[in-house]
């Protein structure tokens, strides 16, 4: 394991990108919370990422991207109002549920300019949950994701300390949507963005 600072950070988010592509798994901060992550097409990286949380089988993960053209080529259906959420929330703290081939899919691309940049360059979806054990606080500081994963996974990128709040969570399958999780974007800011009440 190793930590990288402030000070080296491109060489950081460089090395994460790297574990990542390779079937690895890194921590690195988003604009919410730290999240651990590896690559989310990876079936040995992904069953490896839910060992380490104690996370239960039946939670899937959410897929994070660089860009919204990712989720284009997912083969989700992206409605309208997926497509007024992305453009005004993205990069951001929203997380939106879409309808895919094989059932829902979570999508979320962040805000942080480390964690945009460990996925842009690593060319995966990753799935990022929070660096917790499933059940505990999501850490809001990369001294915390030591004391949990320290050792265990192959990089910590310390960015400082984030606000600590996830993700609003909408499930965009449902009509009127529904906030599946209350997070960093409230409802009013959705429903002014949707220009109607949502459930």
């Amino acid at each position: 394991m190793n930590a990288a600072s402030d000070n080296g950070i491109e060489e950081a988010i460089n090395e994460a990108a790297k574990v990542i592509k390779e079937g690895g798994i890194a921590a690195f901060p988003t604009e919410t919370v730290y999240g651990i992550g590896c690559d989310y097409e990876n079936e040995e990286a992904l069953a490896r990422l839910r060992e380490i949380k104690k996370r239960p089988p039946d939670k899937p993960f959410t897929a994070h991207v660089g860009s919204i053209s990712a989720v284009k080529k997912s083969g989700c259906i992206i409605t309208r109002n997926a497509e007024k959420l992305m453009k005004h929330f993205w990069p951001g703290p929203l997380t939106l549920l879409l309808a895919g081939p094989s059932g829902k899919k979570a999508f979320r691309m962040p805000l942080n300019p480390v964690a945009l940049g460990i996925i842009r360059q690593s060319g995966c979806f990753v799935a990022l949950p929070s660096a917790n054990l499933s059940g505990d606080k999501p850490p809001a500081d990369a001294e915390a994701v030591i004391r949990d994963f320290g050792g265990r996974i192959q990089l910590i990128v310390d960015g400082g300390p984030v606000r600590g709040k996830e993700s609003t969570v909408i499930d965009l399958t449902a009509e009127p949507p529904v906030i599946a999780r209350e997070g960093a974007v409230s409802r009013e800011e959705i429903e002014e963005v949707l220009g109607k009440e949502i459930a």
